[in-house]
């Protein structure tokens, strides 16, 4: 099972809409990851709210490769 299916089921037991919820489930790394992240929030026809989980180990790494990617 992926990290991204895994969360998935546990927002999901959590009370979250499935429609609210959108699998990226292709990457090997944390840029491949929000690359392709960010092309899924890129094709949504409306103004979208984005919410990244992560911890405190990968936070600044993803805060600065996004930063890197010009978000």
């Amino acid at each position: 099972m992926s990290e991204a299916e895994a969360v998935n089921r546990y927002l999901l037991k959590q009370g979250i809409a499935i429609e609210r919820l959108y699998l990226e489930d292709q990457s090997k790394d944390t840029s491949e990851n929000l690359k392709n992240s960010f092309k899924i929030i890129d094709a949504q026809k409306e103004n979208t709210t984005v919410i990244v989980v992560t911890n405190r180990f990968h936070i600044l790494r993803s805060k600065m490769i996004a930063k890197d990617l010009g978000r």
